[in-house]
Protein backbone atom coordinates (compact mmCIF):
# COMPACT_ATOMS: atom_id res chain seq x y z
CA UNK A 1 0.00 0.00 0.00
CA UNK A 2 2.93 2.26 0.99
CA UNK A 3 4.22 1.47 -2.40
CA UNK A 4 1.42 2.11 -4.51
CA UNK A 5 1.19 5.71 -2.51
CA UNK A 6 4.87 6.52 -3.24
CA UNK A 7 4.66 5.99 -6.59
CA UNK A 8 1.22 7.94 -7.32
CA UNK A 9 2.89 11.00 -5.54
CA UNK A 10 6.39 10.56 -7.98
CA UNK A 11 3.97 10.86 -10.85
CA UNK A 12 2.09 13.70 -9.77
CA UNK A 13 5.20 15.97 -10.04
CA UNK A 14 6.61 14.55 -13.19
CA UNK A 15 6.34 17.67 -15.61
CA UNK A 16 4.37 17.59 -18.58
CA UNK A 17 7.07 18.11 -21.73
CA UNK A 18 6.66 20.69 -24.44
CA UNK A 19 8.40 20.41 -27.91
CA UNK A 20 9.72 22.53 -30.41
CA UNK A 21 10.26 25.83 -28.15
CA UNK A 22 12.94 27.15 -29.61
CA UNK A 23 14.69 26.28 -32.94
CA UNK A 24 18.64 25.22 -33.57
CA UNK A 25 19.10 29.20 -34.22
CA UNK A 26 19.87 29.27 -30.35
CA UNK A 27 23.27 29.33 -29.07
CA UNK A 28 25.43 28.98 -25.47
CA UNK A 29 28.34 31.53 -24.71
CA UNK A 30 31.11 30.14 -22.92
CA UNK A 31 33.55 32.82 -20.74
CA UNK A 32 36.76 31.49 -19.59
CA UNK A 33 37.86 34.58 -18.11
CA UNK A 34 34.19 35.05 -16.09
CA UNK A 35 33.40 31.18 -15.86
CA UNK A 36 29.70 32.21 -17.39
CA UNK A 37 27.84 30.60 -19.15
CA UNK A 38 24.74 32.43 -20.98
CA UNK A 39 21.96 30.80 -23.15
CA UNK A 40 20.31 32.83 -26.34
CA UNK A 41 17.15 31.91 -26.77
CA UNK A 42 15.47 31.77 -30.77
CA UNK A 43 12.01 30.82 -29.97
CA UNK A 44 10.10 28.94 -32.26
CA UNK A 45 6.44 30.38 -31.76
CA UNK A 46 5.14 28.01 -30.68
CA UNK A 47 1.55 28.79 -28.89
CA UNK A 48 2.07 25.79 -26.32
CA UNK A 49 5.03 27.41 -24.84
CA UNK A 50 3.61 30.37 -23.73
CA UNK A 51 2.41 27.96 -20.53
CA UNK A 52 5.78 27.76 -19.21
CA UNK A 53 6.01 29.71 -16.04
CA UNK A 54 8.36 33.12 -15.31
CA UNK A 55 10.17 30.63 -12.77
CA UNK A 56 12.41 27.88 -14.47
CA UNK A 57 15.52 25.61 -13.14
CA UNK A 58 17.62 26.29 -16.35
CA UNK A 59 20.53 23.16 -16.62
CA UNK A 60 23.04 23.19 -19.57
CA UNK A 61 24.80 19.65 -20.34
CA UNK A 62 28.11 20.52 -21.99
CA UNK A 63 30.25 17.59 -23.61
CA UNK A 64 33.26 18.76 -21.67
CA UNK A 65 31.59 18.27 -18.13
CA UNK A 66 30.74 15.40 -17.00
CA UNK A 67 27.71 16.77 -14.70
CA UNK A 68 25.25 19.13 -15.94
CA UNK A 69 25.34 23.04 -14.76
CA UNK A 70 22.25 25.13 -13.60
CA UNK A 71 20.68 28.49 -11.99
CA UNK A 72 17.44 29.21 -11.65
CA UNK A 73 15.39 32.05 -13.43
CA UNK A 74 12.35 34.07 -11.89
CA UNK A 75 11.22 36.60 -14.76
CA UNK A 76 11.04 34.25 -17.70
CA UNK A 77 8.73 35.12 -20.57
CA UNK A 78 8.98 32.87 -23.64
CA UNK A 79 8.05 35.63 -26.13
CA UNK A 80 10.14 38.30 -24.56
CA UNK A 81 13.13 36.70 -22.98
CA UNK A 82 16.19 36.73 -25.26
CA UNK A 83 18.93 35.79 -22.81
CA UNK A 84 19.92 34.37 -19.48
CA UNK A 85 23.22 34.44 -18.55
CA UNK A 86 24.28 32.38 -14.72
CA UNK A 87 27.97 32.07 -12.92
CA UNK A 88 29.71 28.78 -13.17
CA UNK A 89 31.47 27.71 -10.03
CA UNK A 90 32.12 24.35 -11.34
CA UNK A 91 33.68 25.84 -14.51
CA UNK A 92 36.36 27.27 -12.84
CA UNK A 93 39.80 25.16 -13.88
CA UNK A 94 37.64 22.93 -16.76
CA UNK A 95 38.03 22.80 -20.55
CA UNK A 96 34.04 23.77 -20.06
CA UNK A 97 35.03 26.44 -22.81
CA UNK A 98 35.89 24.02 -25.52
CA UNK A 99 32.59 21.90 -25.45
CA UNK A 100 31.67 21.16 -28.90
CA UNK A 101 27.91 20.16 -28.22
CA UNK A 102 25.22 21.57 -25.15
CA UNK A 103 22.02 20.95 -24.62
CA UNK A 104 19.78 23.12 -22.60
CA UNK A 105 16.59 22.09 -20.37
CA UNK A 106 14.01 24.65 -18.74
CA UNK A 107 12.10 22.94 -16.00
CA UNK A 108 9.37 23.78 -13.50
CA UNK A 109 6.91 21.85 -11.60
CA UNK A 110 4.48 21.35 -14.25
CA UNK A 111 6.11 21.98 -17.71
CA UNK A 112 9.77 21.35 -18.95
CA UNK A 113 11.41 21.83 -22.71
CA UNK A 114 14.26 20.69 -23.54
CA UNK A 115 16.41 21.87 -27.16
CA UNK A 116 20.03 20.94 -28.72
CA UNK A 117 21.84 24.51 -29.62
CA UNK A 118 23.04 25.08 -32.88
CA UNK A 119 25.78 27.36 -32.13
CA UNK A 120 28.69 27.34 -29.10
CA UNK A 121 30.45 30.77 -29.03
CA UNK A 122 33.88 31.43 -26.58
CA UNK A 123 33.57 34.74 -25.35
CA UNK A 124 36.86 36.73 -24.74
CA UNK A 125 35.80 39.15 -22.08
CA UNK A 126 38.17 42.28 -23.06
CA UNK A 127 38.01 44.98 -20.28
CA UNK A 128 40.77 46.50 -21.01
CA UNK A 129 39.13 48.71 -24.03
CA UNK A 130 36.41 49.90 -22.25
CA UNK A 131 37.84 53.69 -21.39
CA UNK A 132 40.24 55.91 -23.39
CA UNK A 133 43.33 55.71 -21.24
CA UNK A 134 45.09 59.73 -21.97
CA UNK A 135 45.13 62.26 -24.69
CA UNK A 136 45.89 65.33 -24.61
CA UNK A 137 44.11 67.15 -27.18
CA UNK A 138 41.44 69.33 -25.34
CA UNK A 139 39.54 68.73 -28.40
CA UNK A 140 39.41 65.22 -27.87
CA UNK A 141 37.67 62.77 -25.46
CA UNK A 142 40.15 61.38 -22.30
CA UNK A 143 39.99 60.28 -19.49
CA UNK A 144 41.59 62.15 -16.82
CA UNK A 145 41.73 62.80 -13.08
CA UNK A 146 40.66 65.87 -11.87
CA UNK A 147 42.73 67.03 -8.02
CA UNK A 148 40.84 69.85 -5.98
CA UNK A 149 42.44 70.30 -2.47
CA UNK A 150 39.89 68.18 -0.72
CA UNK A 151 38.28 66.42 -3.59
CA UNK A 152 39.82 63.69 -6.11
CA UNK A 153 37.66 62.90 -9.03
CA UNK A 154 38.17 59.99 -11.50
CA UNK A 155 36.97 60.43 -14.97
CA UNK A 156 36.69 57.24 -17.17
CA UNK A 157 36.11 58.36 -20.71
CA UNK A 158 34.15 55.38 -22.24
CA UNK A 159 34.63 53.87 -25.64
CA UNK A 160 31.48 52.58 -26.19
CA UNK A 161 32.79 48.80 -26.78
CA UNK A 162 31.65 47.53 -23.25
CA UNK A 163 27.95 47.07 -23.46
CA UNK A 164 28.19 45.96 -19.63
CA UNK A 165 28.41 49.34 -18.97
CA UNK A 166 24.75 49.90 -19.51
CA UNK A 167 23.43 47.01 -18.09
CA UNK A 168 24.89 47.97 -14.80
CA UNK A 169 23.08 46.51 -11.79
CA UNK A 170 25.25 47.73 -8.69
CA UNK A 171 28.36 48.63 -7.74
CA UNK A 172 30.28 46.49 -5.66
CA UNK A 173 33.57 48.46 -4.92
CA UNK A 174 35.66 51.34 -6.17
CA UNK A 175 38.81 52.08 -6.17
CA UNK A 176 41.04 54.41 -7.22
CA UNK A 177 44.85 54.10 -7.05
CA UNK A 178 47.58 56.68 -7.36
CA UNK A 179 51.11 55.49 -8.44
CA UNK A 180 54.23 57.74 -7.44
CA UNK A 181 58.49 57.67 -8.42
CA UNK A 182 58.94 58.43 -4.69
CA UNK A 183 56.51 57.17 -2.34
CA UNK A 184 53.62 54.33 -2.04
CA UNK A 185 50.85 53.88 -4.08
CA UNK A 186 47.86 55.46 -2.27
CA UNK A 187 44.47 53.78 -2.66
CA UNK A 188 40.99 55.60 -2.21
CA UNK A 189 38.38 52.68 -1.92
CA UNK A 190 35.04 52.88 -1.57
CA UNK A 191 33.38 50.37 0.93
CA UNK A 192 30.08 51.62 1.29
CA UNK A 193 30.68 54.13 4.21
CA UNK A 194 33.48 56.04 2.69
CA UNK A 195 33.39 59.55 1.49
CA UNK A 196 32.44 58.72 -1.62
CA UNK A 197 30.33 61.71 -3.35
CA UNK A 198 28.70 60.13 -6.41
CA UNK A 199 28.88 57.64 -8.72
CA UNK A 200 26.88 59.00 -12.41
CA UNK A 201 27.69 59.60 -15.95
CA UNK A 202 28.19 62.71 -18.12
CA UNK A 203 26.64 63.59 -20.98
CA UNK A 204 27.92 66.13 -23.45
CA UNK A 205 28.52 66.89 -27.21
CA UNK A 206 31.68 65.22 -28.44
CA UNK A 207 33.26 66.29 -32.16
CA UNK A 208 31.21 65.28 -35.09
CA UNK A 209 28.09 65.89 -32.94
CA UNK A 210 29.22 61.70 -31.33
CA UNK A 211 27.59 62.04 -27.84
CA UNK A 212 30.18 60.74 -25.02
CA UNK A 213 29.85 60.08 -21.75
CA UNK A 214 31.72 60.12 -18.66
CA UNK A 215 31.84 57.65 -15.93
CA UNK A 216 33.13 59.95 -12.51
CA UNK A 217 33.81 58.89 -9.34
CA UNK A 218 35.09 61.39 -6.55
CA UNK A 219 36.36 60.90 -3.33
CA UNK A 220 36.87 63.96 -0.14
CA UNK A 221 39.82 63.95 1.80
CA UNK A 222 40.45 65.88 5.04
CA UNK A 223 43.97 66.17 4.23
CA UNK A 224 45.22 68.71 1.69
CA UNK A 225 45.85 66.79 -1.84
CA UNK A 226 47.26 69.12 -3.32
CA UNK A 227 50.40 68.61 -1.14
CA UNK A 228 50.44 65.10 -2.11
CA UNK A 229 50.91 65.74 -5.99
CA UNK A 230 53.33 68.97 -5.44
CA UNK A 231 55.83 67.27 -3.06
CA UNK A 232 55.85 63.59 -4.73
CA UNK A 233 55.95 63.03 -8.21
CA UNK A 234 52.84 61.51 -9.82
CA UNK A 235 53.39 59.31 -12.87
CA UNK A 236 49.83 57.17 -12.85
CA UNK A 237 46.19 56.84 -11.67
CA UNK A 238 43.84 53.88 -11.88
CA UNK A 239 40.06 52.97 -12.07
CA UNK A 240 38.87 50.34 -10.40
CA UNK A 241 35.38 48.93 -11.16
CA UNK A 242 33.68 46.01 -9.56
CA UNK A 243 30.15 45.58 -10.72
CA UNK A 244 27.26 43.12 -10.90
CA UNK A 245 25.33 43.45 -14.26
CA UNK A 246 21.61 43.46 -14.42
CA UNK A 247 22.09 39.46 -14.84
CA UNK A 248 23.88 39.09 -11.78
CA UNK A 249 27.49 38.32 -13.50
CA UNK A 250 30.37 40.13 -11.92
CA UNK A 251 32.77 42.16 -13.73
CA UNK A 252 35.55 44.17 -12.95
CA UNK A 253 36.54 47.31 -15.46
CA UNK A 254 39.72 48.82 -15.41
CA UNK A 255 40.94 52.38 -16.36
CA UNK A 256 44.22 54.18 -16.53
CA UNK A 257 45.25 57.48 -17.42
CA UNK A 258 48.35 59.74 -16.74
CA UNK A 259 46.55 63.10 -17.48
CA UNK A 260 45.88 65.39 -14.56
CA UNK A 261 43.76 68.66 -14.73
CA UNK A 262 43.76 71.08 -11.68
CA UNK A 263 40.39 73.08 -11.62
CA UNK A 264 41.69 76.37 -10.72
CA UNK A 265 40.94 80.06 -11.63
CA UNK A 266 44.44 80.21 -12.42
CA UNK A 267 44.42 77.21 -15.09
CA UNK A 268 45.10 77.12 -18.94
CA UNK A 269 44.18 80.89 -18.94
CA UNK A 270 47.89 81.78 -19.61
CA UNK A 271 50.11 80.07 -22.95
CA UNK A 272 53.60 79.46 -22.11
CA UNK A 273 56.44 78.58 -24.78
CA UNK A 274 59.44 76.51 -23.33
CA UNK A 275 63.16 77.68 -24.61
CA UNK A 276 65.06 74.73 -22.78
CA UNK A 277 68.97 76.04 -22.38
CA UNK A 278 71.74 73.99 -20.72
CA UNK A 279 70.82 74.77 -16.70
CA UNK A 280 67.16 76.19 -16.91
CA UNK A 281 63.87 76.19 -18.55
CA UNK A 282 62.69 79.87 -19.71
CA UNK A 283 58.91 79.54 -19.46
CA UNK A 284 57.83 82.44 -22.09
CA UNK A 285 55.05 84.21 -21.22
CA UNK A 286 52.41 85.70 -24.08
CA UNK A 287 51.04 88.35 -22.13
CA UNK A 288 47.33 89.35 -22.09
CA UNK A 289 45.16 91.79 -20.77
CA UNK A 290 43.64 88.99 -18.78
CA UNK A 291 47.59 88.04 -17.24
CA UNK A 292 47.03 91.51 -15.06
CA UNK A 293 43.75 90.21 -13.75
CA UNK A 294 45.14 87.11 -12.84
CA UNK A 295 48.20 88.26 -11.42
CA UNK A 296 46.15 90.69 -9.13
CA UNK A 297 43.78 87.76 -7.70
CA UNK A 298 47.10 85.96 -7.25
CA UNK A 299 48.41 88.95 -5.21
CA UNK A 300 45.14 88.79 -3.14
CA UNK A 301 46.44 85.35 -1.55
CA UNK A 302 48.46 87.36 0.38
CA UNK A 303 52.73 86.31 1.19
CA UNK A 304 52.56 83.51 -1.39
CA UNK A 305 55.38 81.27 -2.80
CA UNK A 306 55.61 79.20 -5.81
CA UNK A 307 56.81 75.82 -6.42
CA UNK A 308 57.26 74.80 -9.89
CA UNK A 309 57.14 71.60 -12.15
CA UNK A 310 57.77 71.31 -15.75
CA UNK A 311 56.79 67.50 -16.55
CA UNK A 312 57.26 65.59 -20.06
CA UNK A 313 54.95 63.14 -20.86
CA UNK A 314 55.15 60.48 -23.13
CA UNK A 315 52.15 60.46 -25.40
CA UNK A 316 52.27 56.71 -25.31
CA UNK A 317 51.04 55.10 -21.77
CA UNK A 318 53.22 52.40 -21.95
CA UNK A 319 56.17 54.79 -21.90
CA UNK A 320 54.82 56.36 -18.73
CA UNK A 321 58.34 55.04 -16.81
CA UNK A 322 59.81 58.11 -18.80
CA UNK A 323 58.37 61.09 -17.39
CA UNK A 324 60.91 63.88 -16.70
CA UNK A 325 59.74 65.93 -13.61
CA UNK A 326 61.85 68.94 -13.55
CA UNK A 327 60.75 71.02 -9.92
CA UNK A 328 62.28 74.49 -8.37
CA UNK A 329 61.12 75.71 -5.15
CA UNK A 330 63.07 79.65 -5.82
CA UNK A 331 61.31 80.76 -8.84
CA UNK A 332 57.98 82.80 -8.21
CA UNK A 333 55.31 82.65 -10.43
CA UNK A 334 54.61 86.14 -11.96
CA UNK A 335 51.79 86.16 -14.72
CA UNK A 336 52.58 89.60 -16.01
CA UNK A 337 56.59 88.60 -16.36
CA UNK A 338 57.58 88.16 -20.34
CA UNK A 339 59.72 85.48 -18.62
CA UNK A 340 59.26 82.60 -15.76
CA UNK A 341 62.20 80.21 -14.74
CA UNK A 342 62.80 76.74 -13.78
CA UNK A 343 66.56 76.52 -12.64
CA UNK A 344 67.93 73.56 -11.81
CA UNK A 345 68.10 72.71 -8.24
CA UNK A 346 69.14 69.07 -8.03
CA UNK A 347 72.02 66.43 -8.82
CA UNK A 348 71.96 65.28 -12.23
CA UNK A 349 69.69 68.10 -13.53
CA UNK A 350 72.17 69.23 -16.27
CA UNK A 351 72.16 65.71 -17.81
CA UNK A 352 67.97 65.36 -17.36
CA UNK A 353 68.04 69.03 -19.52
CA UNK A 354 70.37 67.51 -22.38
CA UNK A 355 68.45 64.42 -21.85
CA UNK A 356 65.22 66.32 -23.11
CA UNK A 357 67.14 68.72 -25.67
CA UNK A 358 67.63 65.28 -27.24
CA UNK A 359 64.06 63.79 -27.25
CA UNK A 360 61.70 63.84 -30.27
CA UNK A 361 58.74 66.30 -28.28
CA UNK A 362 56.56 64.91 -30.71
CA UNK A 363 56.45 62.59 -28.53
CA UNK A 364 55.74 64.05 -26.19
CA UNK A 365 53.41 66.23 -23.90
CA UNK A 366 54.78 69.40 -22.30
CA UNK A 367 52.88 71.02 -19.18
CA UNK A 368 54.29 73.46 -16.28
CA UNK A 369 52.56 72.99 -13.00
CA UNK A 370 52.71 75.84 -10.58
CA UNK A 371 51.70 75.22 -6.85
CA UNK A 372 50.57 78.57 -4.86
CA UNK A 373 51.83 77.65 -1.16
CA UNK A 374 51.23 80.05 1.81
CA UNK A 375 52.72 78.99 4.97
CA UNK A 376 54.14 75.59 3.32
CA UNK A 377 50.35 74.32 2.27
CA UNK A 378 49.48 74.68 -1.30
CA UNK A 379 46.20 76.62 -1.90
CA UNK A 380 45.75 76.39 -5.03
CA UNK A 381 47.30 75.16 -8.96
CA UNK A 382 48.39 76.98 -11.91
CA UNK A 383 48.35 74.49 -14.46
CA UNK A 384 49.63 74.78 -18.46
CA UNK A 385 49.26 72.11 -20.75
CA UNK A 386 49.76 71.15 -24.21
CA UNK A 387 53.24 73.15 -24.46
CA UNK A 388 55.36 73.74 -27.28
CA UNK A 389 59.36 73.52 -26.96
CA UNK A 390 62.46 75.15 -28.36
CA UNK A 391 65.87 75.10 -27.97
CA UNK A 392 68.28 77.90 -27.09
CA UNK A 393 70.07 78.86 -29.70
CA UNK A 394 72.75 81.87 -28.05
CA UNK A 395 75.10 79.87 -26.44
CA UNK A 396 76.96 83.29 -25.01
CA UNK A 397 75.81 87.40 -25.46
CA UNK A 398 79.35 89.57 -24.75
CA UNK A 399 78.85 93.39 -25.09
CA UNK A 400 81.50 95.64 -25.57
CA UNK A 401 80.35 99.12 -24.53
CA UNK A 402 81.67 102.68 -25.28
CA UNK A 403 79.69 106.23 -25.42
CA UNK A 404 78.26 106.26 -28.54
CA UNK A 405 76.40 102.70 -28.10
CA UNK A 406 76.56 99.03 -26.91
CA UNK A 407 78.41 96.21 -29.29
CA UNK A 408 76.61 93.00 -29.36
CA UNK A 409 78.76 89.64 -29.63
CA UNK A 410 76.67 86.14 -30.36
CA UNK A 411 78.27 82.72 -31.02
CA UNK A 412 75.51 79.62 -31.24
CA UNK A 413 74.44 75.96 -30.23
CA UNK A 414 75.05 73.86 -33.13
CA UNK A 415 70.98 72.94 -32.74
CA UNK A 416 68.69 71.75 -35.34
CA UNK A 417 65.78 74.68 -36.14
CA UNK A 418 67.66 77.36 -35.18
CA UNK A 419 65.26 80.71 -35.12
CA UNK A 420 68.48 82.35 -36.36
CA UNK A 421 68.86 80.47 -39.03
CA UNK A 422 66.45 82.11 -40.88
CA UNK A 423 65.95 85.70 -42.23
CA UNK A 424 62.90 86.86 -39.47
CA UNK A 425 62.49 90.30 -38.04
CA UNK A 426 63.25 91.17 -34.66
CA UNK A 427 63.09 93.59 -31.61
CA UNK A 428 66.23 93.19 -29.50
CA UNK A 429 65.52 94.49 -25.75
CA UNK A 430 68.26 95.32 -22.85
CA UNK A 431 66.85 95.06 -19.29
CA UNK A 432 69.20 95.83 -16.79
CA UNK A 433 68.96 95.34 -13.33
CA UNK A 434 70.53 95.97 -9.84
CA UNK A 435 68.78 95.94 -6.89
CA UNK A 436 65.36 97.46 -6.81
CA UNK A 437 66.57 99.91 -9.88
CA UNK A 438 65.06 98.62 -13.23
CA UNK A 439 65.82 100.41 -16.46
CA UNK A 440 64.79 99.37 -20.10
CA UNK A 441 66.29 100.15 -23.00
CA UNK A 442 64.93 98.93 -26.46
CA UNK A 443 65.71 99.05 -30.10
CA UNK A 444 64.40 97.49 -33.44
CA UNK A 445 66.64 96.42 -36.41
CA UNK A 446 66.50 93.85 -39.55
CA UNK A 447 67.87 90.69 -40.49
CA UNK A 448 66.35 90.87 -43.91
CA UNK A 449 69.72 91.24 -45.31
CA UNK A 450 71.00 88.15 -43.43
CA UNK A 451 71.59 85.30 -45.66
CA UNK A 452 69.43 82.32 -45.08
CA UNK A 453 71.49 79.72 -43.20
CA UNK A 454 74.01 82.88 -41.55
CA UNK A 455 73.82 83.76 -37.87
CA UNK A 456 74.24 87.03 -37.02
CA UNK A 457 77.48 87.04 -34.72
CA UNK A 458 77.84 91.10 -34.52
CA UNK A 459 74.91 93.80 -33.78
CA UNK A 460 75.69 97.46 -32.55
CA UNK A 461 73.03 99.21 -31.39
CA UNK A 462 73.41 102.68 -30.92
CA UNK A 463 72.60 104.82 -27.85
CA UNK A 464 70.15 108.08 -28.33
CA UNK A 465 70.49 108.86 -24.89
CA UNK A 466 73.91 109.57 -23.19
CA UNK A 467 73.14 108.83 -19.81
CA UNK A 468 72.54 104.94 -20.78
CA UNK A 469 76.51 104.29 -21.49
CA UNK A 470 76.14 105.09 -17.08
CA UNK A 471 73.39 103.01 -16.41
CA UNK A 472 74.27 100.10 -17.98
CA UNK A 473 77.43 100.28 -16.79
CA UNK A 474 75.82 99.69 -13.18
CA UNK A 475 73.13 97.53 -13.07
CA UNK A 476 74.43 93.93 -11.78
CA UNK A 477 73.82 92.18 -15.70
CA UNK A 478 72.27 93.22 -18.43
CA UNK A 479 68.98 90.73 -19.79
CA UNK A 480 69.48 90.82 -24.08
CA UNK A 481 66.31 89.84 -25.26
CA UNK A 482 64.96 88.68 -28.77
CA UNK A 483 61.47 89.39 -29.40
CA UNK A 484 58.79 88.68 -32.05
CA UNK A 485 57.06 91.63 -33.84
CA UNK A 486 54.41 91.63 -31.31
CA UNK A 487 57.11 92.07 -28.46
CA UNK A 488 57.02 88.68 -26.69
CA UNK A 489 59.84 87.24 -26.05
CA UNK A 490 61.45 84.09 -28.14
CA UNK A 491 65.23 83.47 -25.85
CA UNK A 492 66.79 85.69 -23.24
CA UNK A 493 70.13 85.61 -22.17
CA UNK A 494 72.36 87.49 -19.56
CA UNK A 495 75.71 89.56 -19.46
CA UNK A 496 77.23 89.78 -16.33
CA UNK A 497 80.81 91.67 -17.14
CA UNK A 498 79.87 94.56 -20.01
CA UNK A 499 83.58 95.71 -21.43
CA UNK A 500 84.00 98.82 -21.45
CA UNK A 501 85.84 101.11 -24.01
CA UNK A 502 86.74 104.98 -24.50
CA UNK A 503 88.30 104.53 -28.09
CA UNK A 504 85.47 104.73 -30.73
CA UNK A 505 88.25 103.35 -33.13
CA UNK A 506 88.52 100.37 -30.91
CA UNK A 507 84.87 100.33 -31.27
CA UNK A 508 84.71 100.34 -35.08
CA UNK A 509 87.77 98.18 -35.19
CA UNK A 510 85.71 95.58 -33.46
CA UNK A 511 82.98 95.69 -35.61
CA UNK A 512 85.56 95.34 -38.97
CA UNK A 513 87.55 92.40 -37.45
CA UNK A 514 84.28 90.55 -37.00
CA UNK A 515 82.98 91.39 -40.21
CA UNK A 516 86.06 90.57 -41.70
CA UNK A 517 85.82 86.91 -39.53
CA UNK A 518 82.80 86.61 -40.62
CA UNK A 519 83.28 87.29 -44.49
CA UNK A 520 86.51 85.28 -44.54
CA UNK A 521 84.35 81.76 -42.49
CA UNK A 522 81.73 82.44 -45.78
CA UNK A 523 84.22 82.45 -48.61
CA UNK A 524 86.13 79.13 -46.60
CA UNK A 525 82.92 77.91 -46.76
CA UNK A 526 81.92 78.32 -50.10
CA UNK A 527 85.64 77.32 -50.94
CA UNK A 528 84.99 73.70 -49.07
CA UNK A 529 81.69 73.45 -50.96
CA UNK A 530 83.55 74.03 -54.37
CA UNK A 531 86.26 71.45 -53.63
CA UNK A 532 83.58 68.29 -52.54
CA UNK A 533 81.80 69.55 -55.50
CA UNK A 534 84.95 68.95 -57.73
CA UNK A 535 86.10 66.06 -56.12
CA UNK A 536 82.65 64.32 -56.82
CA UNK A 537 82.61 65.56 -60.32
CA UNK A 538 86.35 63.85 -60.69
CA UNK A 539 85.01 60.70 -59.20
CA UNK A 540 82.21 60.52 -60.93
CA UNK A 541 84.61 60.80 -64.33
CA UNK A 542 86.51 58.03 -62.89
CA UNK A 543 83.80 56.09 -62.52
CA UNK A 544 82.99 56.32 -66.01
CA UNK A 545 86.44 55.68 -67.48
CA UNK A 546 86.62 52.18 -65.59
CA UNK A 547 83.18 51.14 -66.65
CA UNK A 548 84.55 52.36 -70.31
CA UNK A 549 87.71 50.22 -70.42
CA UNK A 550 85.75 47.41 -68.84
CA UNK A 551 83.28 47.77 -71.95
CA UNK A 552 85.98 47.68 -74.40
CA UNK A 553 87.84 44.87 -72.89
CA UNK A 554 84.66 42.86 -72.95
CA UNK A 555 84.12 43.49 -76.09
CA UNK A 556 87.38 42.62 -77.07
CA UNK A 557 87.06 39.01 -75.52
CA UNK A 558 83.65 38.76 -77.22
CA UNK A 559 85.40 39.28 -80.58
CA UNK A 560 88.34 36.85 -79.83
CA UNK A 561 85.89 34.28 -78.80
CA UNK A 562 83.86 34.59 -82.22
CA UNK A 563 87.43 34.41 -83.74
CA UNK A 564 87.69 31.23 -82.38
CA UNK A 565 84.90 29.51 -83.10
CA UNK A 566 84.53 30.60 -86.71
Amino acid sequence: MLSILSNTIQLAYVPTEIKNCFTVNSSVELSRETNTVCVNFEPSSNALCQDLPRGLNVSVTLSELADEVYDYVYDFNYSATRQFCFVCPECAGTTFFKSSYARVSLTSVAKTTSFTVGKIFRVQADYSKCFFESRFDPDEYYSQLAVEKHRLCFKAASTFRCTVLSKVYSVNSIKVSLQFSDREPLDFVYTGETALNTYFTDAGAYPSARPYSFHTVCFTSADNIYNIFAFNNFTTSSLTFKLTDQNNIPHVLLSNTFNVFYPSPFSENEQFRIVAATEEFQLLNCIKAQSFVKQAQLQSLGRYKTFVKLIFQPYNFANAAKILVFSDNEETLNFTAPVNYVVCTFDGCQDQIQEVRNLNMEEFHIQVQHFILIDDQVQTVAQNSNLKMSLMCWKEVTGVLDQTGLLLNFSYYDVPNCMFNERLDLIIKLNGENDSTFTEYQTTFHLINISFKSKLQVLKIPFQNATLNQILMNTEYVMVQACDITGDVIQELEIYDLTQTENTDDFNQIIVLNSILYAVSVILGAILIFIRYQCQKYKQQGNNKVNNSKSIQLKEIQMDENQVSS
